[in-house]
């Protein structure tokens, strides 16, 4: 008999879309270009807990700004997941 084999299918596609983030007092500013649909956040601590969410609708290009205000000293993950591909990158919170 042959071993059984488990595989997992991602759908995603390469992204063309264009994500920058600014991480300046209080807020992360992001600025997504070439994509339309939602863009889902997380934000994760350093032992992966989930500490925050929110969402955005973005038409083509768009801004939106994430309160980080209420986080407490440390480093943090923050997840942007979009319909075809996940971005993510780490920013630190100084008191």
């Amino acid at each position: 008999t042959r071993p059984s084999t488990t595989f997992k299918y991602k759908s995603r596609m390469p992204s063309i879309a264009r994500v920058e983030a600014d991480y300046e007092g209080n807020d992360i500013t992001v600025n997504i270009r070439m994509y339309t649909g939602v863009v889902y956040v997380y934000i994760y601590d350093v032992n992966g807990n989930v500490v925050g969410t929110t969402l955005a609708d973005i038409d083509s290009d768009g801004t939106f700004k994430i309160d980080v205000g209420n986080l407490k000293e440390g480093i943090y993950t923050i997840s942007l997941v979009l319909s075809n591909a996940t971005y993510e990158g780490k920013f630190e919170v100084l008191e």
